[in-house]
């Protein structure tokens, strides 16, 4: 099974995040990863690390999910239309 790359990591999975994103439960915010190149080398471990062991972290598996209305239904709840 041949290792991850810091190249993979970067461009398959890095740079792909969409800027102006919420952060994770990790409160990581998705711009600090695009532009804080210094932080490659420890997630290129982490991924080797999870596909050598078939491990996920157990935090991965958290999700915090906060239902977000449309704005059209606010406007309509703030009228009082149904």
């Amino acid at each position: 099974m041949q290792d991850i790359s810091q190249d993979e990591v970067m461009i398959r999975a890095i740079k792909k995040l969409k800027n102006g994103k919420a952060a994770g439960v990790d409160e990581i915010q998705p711009e600090l990863l695009k532009y804080g190149e210094a932080a490659v080398p420890y997630f290129t471990r982490l991924c080797n690390q999870i596909w050598q062991s078939h491990t996920v972290p157990a935090e991965w598996r958290n999700d915090i999910i906060i239902p977000l209305p449309k704005k059209a239904i606010c406007q309509n709840a703030a009228i009082g239309v149904e």
